[in-house]
């Protein structure tokens, strides 16, 4: 709202302009933001989606495409493919330089505070210090991304809140995997994994160790929290391996996702 009658006469001006041009391309008369359009596209995928995948998308959104279409500062229907190409540049600093620095740095002064103390008494979920995120994205989390984004442009284009499908290209754009030449080769791309034989050695170890009847162990010093700890550890590195879920997907998962 403006409190400057002039500025108000502009700003209601513009709006007619950007509704007059509207209308022409045969869009809807008030073009939404970004995170406008997003939010009624989001909600009309209810039921076409597994709420787990509208939730992890909303939650990509949220983190990066509404703060970053924020910033570029047009109307949904006049973004082009030349705002959105500034998107890669700004997500790979979003960790080192942009505002995830920040979050990450506001964290550990709040965990050095002694908020997660205060959070654990009135039965919250401790505050992570962001330590494990990945910094520049991979890659493959920039063409799913931009598969996200397509996405969107389709079902807008659909609905009249753009003219057209944006080129949107990820190519280039993420983090290059490591090589793994392991047992595939040199030009294997793929993360590094446990083969069969470390697998067995380690799941071996841990029936032991969560016993406390390894070969390194002192029973004497071992207490019951110790072993609690330990088989609790057994655990979760059995699920995540048979399950393929990632670290911070795994710290996440509470029962009542589990069917």
């Amino acid at each position: 709202k403006e409190t400057d009658e002039q500025r108000a006469r502009a700003k209601a001006l513009e709006l007619r302009d950007d509704a007059l041009v509207n209308v022409k391309l045969g869009l809807k008369s008030r073009s939404g933001s970004f995170q406008d359009i997003y939010s009624q596209w989001n909600r009309s995928t209810e039921g076409n989606k597994s709420e787990r995948r509208r939730a992890d998308q909303l939650s990509e959104a949220r983190r990066y495409f509404f703060p970053f279409f924020a910033h570029v500062g047009k109307r949904f229907s006049l973004i082009q493919e030349s705002d959105v190409e500034g998107y890669w540049a700004w997500r790979r600093a979003f960790w080192t330089t942009g505002e995830g620095a920040k979050l990450k740095k506001a964290d550990r002064e709040r965990i050095k505070k002694g908020a997660n103390l205060k959070r654990r008494r009135a039965g919250k979920a401790a505050l992570s210090s962001r330590g494990n995120v990945v910094e520049v994205p991979s890659q493959k989390s920039c063409e799913m991304a931009a598969g996200h984004l397509r996405e969107l442009w389709k079902w807008a284009v659909r609905n009249g809140h753009a003219v057209r499908v944006l080129e949107i290209d990820a190519k280039g754009q993420g983090r290059a995997v490591k090589k793994n030449a392991k047992q595939y080769g040199a030009a294997d791309s793929r993360r590094g994994w446990f083969d069969d034989d470390e697998y067995k050695k380690l799941t071996t170890f841990l029936r032991s160790w969560a016993k406390g009847k390894s070969a390194e162990d002192n029973l004497s010093r071992l207490t019951a929290r110790h072993l609690y700890g330990r088989r609790l550890l057994r655990d979760l590195f059995l699920f995540m391996t048979n399950s393929g879920l990632r670290t911070g997907e795994a710290k996440q998962l509470r029962w009542k996702n589990v069917q």
